[in-house]
């Protein structure tokens, strides 16, 4: 067992529960409809991988039993698997061996491992907390705007979950399309997916330092994340309102532009759900969306990306270099020279697998290319790598993701896409590559590099 790394474990897990989600899909009481390996599998990834991305009309084509499946995939995978090991272990009185502590600790970093059952205990009590708490108030939203009482029931339960789960997925075909005009709904949402993506040491440090009053006052982390979080949404809303006022947001009013607007700068980081048709948006739109959906959420919460704290000690780094600075501050502290190197090898990979995986795509998926264009194409890698669930749509069908049109090749690279987001970069690099030292010193190096 010591021979088997971490983040090996962590990979195995996501692919054991992705495979049984993918069985239970398959099952005749599962669906409406002939449902291909593929397409489950696909639909199982993006579940378990809380993306939002869709080959099959949820509400149409799944049947309650099928939607509870993928809810109880998007929940064990917002929350990770790892959480529920240890709470079930916790609750059962087993003492969890320290390799599944290494295991935990892959997933949330600098987790202590000397309390790891308190910590995920009150990331399940804060989660059931918010969630409850979202459920019962869409549930008398959707009972004032005469929803069936049980359907009302099903739909305010889906849609808490996947919306705390940064999921995107939705039990209505339109997705959150059908409330544009009913911020009571959709504002709501987006203050879950907000509290999702924050990270659970943020919401953990919160919860101690408000509630508990056990800490006096918030990580350096926390601030960071809180901070970065703030800029990011009021860029992104400034950003949307101006390029789509007179575009895809020119038949609203005022207010509903201005409220919009917040909702779909805020889905990109990493909701998923959309109140208007994206393949509306301004070209100029669409690539600051895949910006904001490159960026992400925040570490060790149910968001995807390369993380808030990559992208402010990215910022930071390149203000320093403006500034002719030697060394890189953020918020009053220095940032070492390793954790540098740790941000930039996150980027690096990211943009990597994106690159080669358009690469892949520009290949097998030459048709859509010449009939959609490069944006669409590049807009789906980035939703799928980014756990986000955007999508330009299909071409095809109705109410379902550009995925759709793709061939078995083009599904297989967005589900390894997936899986890589919902891992991450340093997992993936953990799991397949063996940090080791070469036996021998060269000389430096010397070349003109510019």
């Amino acid at each position: 067992m010591r021979k088997i790394r971490p983040a090996t474990v962590i990979i195995a897990g996501y692919l054991l529960i992705i495979l049984t989600g993918t069985f239970f899909l398959l099952l005749p009481f599962s669906r409406n409809g002939n449902l291909s390996f593929i397409d489950a599998l696909f639909t199982a990834t993006s579940a378990v991988c809380v993306t939002g991305l869709i080959v099959k009309d949820t509400q149409n084509f799944f049947t309650p039993f099928g939607k509870g499946v993928m809810l109880f995939l998007i929940q064990i995978g917002g929350l990770g698997y790892i959480t529920f090991v240890f709470l079930i272990s916790g609750f059962l009185g087993k003492k969890m061996p320290y390799f599944l502590k290494l295991t935990a600790r892959e997933t949330f970093e600098r987790l202590s491992l000397a309390n790891v059952w308190g910590f995920f205990k009150r990331v399940a009590m804060v989660s059931l907390f918010f969630e409850l708490i979202g459920f019962l108030y869409l549930l008398v939203i959707l009972l004032i705007n005469k929803y069936p009482v049980l359907s009302a029931l099903g739909h305010s339960v889906f849609h808490t979950i996947s919306s705390f789960c940064n999921a995107g997925f939705s039990s209505f075909s339109e997705n959150a399309a059908r409330f544009v005009n009913n911020p009571f709904f959709y504002i709501p949402l987006s203050l879950l997916f907000i509290l999702g993506g924050l990270g659970f040491p943020v919401i953990d440090n919160l919860y101690r330092k408000v509630f508990k009053k056990e800490e006096r006052k918030l990580t350096h982390h926390s601030k960071v994340v809180i901070k970065t979080t703030i800029f990011l949404i009021i860029i992104g809303w400034i950003f949307v309102f101006l390029m789509e006022y007179r575009g895809s947001l020119s038949n609203f009013s005022l207010k509903d532009k201005i409220l919009i607007s917040f909702f779909h700068a805020v889905t990109p980081r990493t909701a998923g759900f959309n109140l208007i048709n994206i393949s509306l948006f301004h070209p100029a739109t669409l690539l600051f969306v895949v910006f904001l959906m490159i960026v992400g959420g925040s570490p060790g919460g149910t968001a995807g990306g390369i993380k808030t704290t990559v992208f402010a000690y990215f910022g930071s780094w390149v203000r320093s270099v403006f500034k002719g600075e030697e060394e890189v501050v953020l918020r009053e502290r220095f940032i070492p020279k390793d954790e540098l190197l740790r941000a930039f090898s996150i980027i690096l990979f990211y943009l990597s697998f994106a690159l080669i995986s358009l690469f892949f795509l520009l290949i097998t998926e030459h048709s859509i290319y010449i009939k959609r264009g490069f944006l669409s194409v590049l807009f789906e890698i980035f939703s799928a790598l980014g756990t986000v669930g955007l999508s330009t749509g299909s071409s095809k069908a109705l109410n379902v993701s550009l995925a759709h049109d793709f061939s078995l090749y083009g599904k297989i690279v967005l589900i390894m896409l997936m899986l890589a987001g919902r891992a991450g970069m340093l997992t993936l690099h953990s799991a397949f590559i063996k940090k080791k030292k070469l036996p021998y010193r060269y000389p430096d190096a010397e070349c003109y590099l510019a």
